[in-house]
């Protein structure tokens, strides 16, 4: 569950919610899981936050970015996963 907002966080970008990506950063980085030097190393997350900084700007990024790290980690899997089922069914 602990990985579930940073593998999220690339989707909501690619569909168009750069502020919620931040948030989900925020939250994915604050885990104590992510703490593992080499996951906050990968590319992916390095450019993505890269991209959303570019996007956001500095200010809009870390205020989204602290939004992420105060939020519920169940309750927003729960909002992530309720996402993904609405996107897989549309797309039906």
């Amino acid at each position: 569950m602990t990985m579930m907002p940073a593998m999220a966080a690339p989707v909501y970008q690619n569909d168009g919610h750069p502020k919620k990506a931040a948030e989900l950063l925020g939250l994915a980085f604050s885990q104590q899981v992510m703490t593992i030097p080499w996951l906050k190393e990968m590319a992916l997350f390095i450019d993505l936050q890269s991209e959303l900084r570019e996007r956001l700007g500095e200010n809009e990024f870390e205020a989204a970015w602290e939004r992420g790290q105060a939020m519920d980690l169940t309750e927003t899997t729960k909002q992530i996963l309720q996402y993904f089922e609405t996107a897989v069914g549309s797309n039906r």
